[in-house]
């Protein structure tokens, strides 16, 4: 917008209003993609090297965790997150810790802990992860992922898939207990 011609030059200036084109309108949404970019990108930056101290702000919450990981994809975001523990399922190879009683929730934030880090948390907290976890507040430092889930029927992909947002937890030093939920 540009100021209009005013008759009298202590008065402030008047904006006239610009009419809506195709160019202007196009200006304006490429403008607005420029800034969503530039903000997501400035708060990975700040979440980047966020503190792994329980007692600060830095910590990234499950649900801005899948925001952000949706933001980043295919890449992923690093940081330390905190995440009450709502349900949990463990399988011969991995645990999983989901920030959701729907693990298929696209709010989830699934933490997957490999059996050798399952191992020696069983062994630090007297109770197998799965069991030892759910219901408590924990700190998880790692990259957030989108990962792409195929359904399959007898272990055929059906060519269906949703996408879950996953941290892999492969050192028990990873997860820090915050408290009960």
């Amino acid at each position: 917008m540009a100021p209009a011609a005013t008759s009298d030059d202590s008065a402030a200036p008047v904006w006239e209003d610009r009419a809506h084109t195709p160019q202007n309108d196009r200006k304006a949404h490429l403008t607005m993609d420029w800034m969503k970019t530039f903000a997501v990108g400035c708060t990975l930056a700040l979440t980047a090297g966020a503190s792994t101290s329980p007692e600060t702000a830095s910590s990234i919450t499950s649900v801005r965790a899948v925001e952000l990981a949706n933001a980043a994809a295919p890449d992923g975001v690093a940081g330390v997150f905190i995440m009450d523990v709502r349900g949990s399922e463990a399988t011969p190879d991995v645990t999983y810790l989901s920030s959701e009683l729907d693990y298929r929730d696209q709010r989830n934030l699934a933490i997957v802990i490999t059996r050798p880090a399952a191992e020696a948390l069983e062994v630090s907290l007297g109770a197998p992860p799965a069991d030892a976890l759910r219901g408590r507040r924990i700190l998880v430092e790692g990259i957030a992922e989108r990962v792409q889930i195929s359904f399959s029927y007898q272990g055929i992909p059906v060519g269906a898939y949703y996408y879950q947002t996953q941290l892999r937890v492969t050192d028990a030093s990873q997860i820090r207990l915050v408290d009960a939920l």
